[in-house]
């Protein structure tokens, strides 16, 4: 069940997701979450969607070495028509691709800080 709570600034963009416990945005196929929502998360979460596409491949380069490891795919089309909808964690600074069809069985996790600026670790967990 979905509830927006009144106590946030007019207009939010997060909606109360009750069976995760967590709050939760989707923009342009994206969907946000955090367990509380931190001053500037609206905005922050703007520009995250308003900037993914054109760092999309500056992510996908920063997979590669792991994603090539993994599964023998090194041509970044390929890649990136696999990976779907992005899934990002405001809290943890962490884009995930759960939904993506390089397998079945496991998750695709990016740490990162700021505007996709600086990139971290990749996991790819099953």
């Amino acid at each position: 069940m979905r509830i927006n709570n009144s106590n946030l600034e007019n207009n939010s963009i997060f909606t109360f997701e009750d069976k995760n416990k967590e709050y939760e945005a989707q923009i342009q196929n994206i969907t946000f979450v955090c367990s509380q929502i931190q001053p500037g998360y609206a905005q922050y979460v703007k520009e995250l969607a308003d900037h993914y596409d054109e760092k999309l491949s500056a992510i996908i380069r920063f997979m590669l070495p792991d994603i090539e490891e993994m599964y023998g795919i090194h041509d970044m089309e390929i890649i990136k028509a696999a990976l779907g909808n992005a899934f990002i964690d405001l809290d943890n600074k962490t884009l995930s691709y759960l939904e993506h069809t390089l397998d079945d069985v496991h998750i695709i996790d990016v740490e990162f800080d700021g505007v996709f600026e600086t990139f971290y670790s990749v996991a790819i967990d099953g």
